[in-house]
C-alpha cells in the first residue's frame, strides 16, 4: 500500500509539473462603465485586451495583461452658453493572479491584479458653432483591479472587473481624482 501511495504521489507530482509549464493566451472585449469621483452620469466605452498566463501550480494562474479603451469615456456638460465635451482614454499594463475552481463544464474564478494605468484627456469647448480642442496626458498611475468570472468549454469566458485608480493630468495645478471603472468582458483563451 505504501508503494502504491508513493507511486501515486510521484504521478501527481509529474502531472502537476507538466501543468506548471502550461501557458494560456487570452483575447477579450467588452463594455466599460466609468465610476469617476464626483461624476453625476457614468459614460460607457468599448474595451479590448490581451493576456498571457502561466500556471505555476494547478488552479492558480499568474500572468500579464494589456487593456485599452477603443472608444473613450465621454462626458458632456452645457454651462454659460458653452458645451464642454471631455473624452478620457485609459490603458492598463498589469499583472494578475487568477484562482480557478475547476468543475466539469464551467470553471468559476476570482482574479486580482495591479499595474500602470495610462491615458489622456481631450476637452472640446463649443461656443456659438466655434470649437476649440485641448489634449493632455495623464500621469501614469499605479492602480488595482479585482474580478470574478466563469470559463466555459473551449476557453470561452465572461468576466466582471472593477478597476481602482487615481488619475492626475500631467499639467501644472492639476488635482488627482478617482477614475475607477467597471468592465464586463467576454473572451476566448487557448493554451499551448
Amino acid at each position: 500500500m505504501k508503494k502504491f501511495l508513493l507511486v501515486l504521489g510521484v504521478v501527481f507530482f509529474l502531472v502537476g509539473t507538466q501543468q506548471a509549464v502550461s501557458q494560456v493566451i487570452g483575447i477579450q472585449g467588452g463594455i466599460q462603465v466609468s465610476d469617476f469621483e464626483d461624476q453625476e452620469t457614468p459614460s460607457n466605452g468599448v474595451g479590448l485586451g490581451v493576456s498571457i498566463g502561466f500556471n505555476p501550480i494547478p488552479m492558480i494562474e499568474t500572468g500579464v495583461e494589456y487593456q485599452m479603451l477603443l472608444t473613450p469615456f465621454t462626458d458632456e456638460l452645457e454651462a454659460f452658453g458653452a458645451k464642454y465635451t471631455n473624452e478620457i482614454s485609459q490603458n492598463l499594463l498589469g499583472a494578475y493572479v487568477r484562482v480557478k475552481l475547476p468543475l466539469v463544464i464551467i470553471n468559476p474564478y476570482a482574479k486580482v491584479g495591479a499595474g500602470m494605468y495610462m491615458g489622456k484627456m481631450k476637452q472640446t469647448v463649443e461656443v456659438g458653432g466655434d470649437k476649440e480642442t485641448d489634449e493632455a496626458d495623464f500621469k501614469s498611475a499605479f492602480g488595482f483591479n479585482a474580478a470574478v468570472g466563469m470559463e466555459f468549454l473551449l476557453g470561452i469566458y465572461a468576466e466582471a472587473a472593477y478597476h481602482m485608480v487615481d488619475r492626475q493630468l500631467d499639467v501644472d495645478g492639476a488635482e488627482a481624482f478617482g477614475a475607477n471603472n467597471i468592465a464586463v468582458n467576454v473572451g476566448w483563451r487557448f493554451g499551448f
